[in-house]
């Protein structure tokens, strides 16, 4: 929606994909040919494709990727109460936030510049 914001920080964003929504996805002709060929996901199971764990590999710098996620969701969305910590693929966090405000370039700059200050995770101490 207009009003919310999403984060990509080194790790996918997309979940589970509606083969039939074709407003809202929009994904290669063999997405699912080629996740059953390489045995990461089966139509049998009757889930949809989860893109996230089905495409994107484990790494080492998963809580890099997903705590700079809620960072940006904590500073565009403060009422919107998320974990800082959580598992390897934010399975606790949405897709997107509605913001509390309308962001402004400022506020884009000062989240980039950004160190997790007033957090445990403040990187300046």
């Amino acid at each position: 929606p207009n009003d919310h914001v999403a984060a990509v920080a080194n790790s996918f964003v997309i979940r589970e994909i509606d083969a039939e929504d074709s407003k809202n996805f929009m994904f290669s002709a063999n997405i699912f040919e080629v996740a059953e060929r390489n045995n990461l996901w089966s139509k049998k199971s009757g889930k949809k494709l989860d893109f996230l764990p089905t495409y994107g590999p484990m790494r080492s710098h998963s809580e890099y990727a997903t705590r700079r996620v809620w960072r940006v969701f904590n500073l565009v969305s403060p009422s919107t109460v998320l974990p800082g910590h959580t598992d390897y693929y934010g399975n606790d966090y949405p897709f997107s936030v509605k913001a509390d405000k309308k962001i402004t370039a400022l506020d884009l700059m000062n989240i980039q510049r950004d160190h997790y200050e007033g957090t445990e995770f403040d990187l300046t101490q």
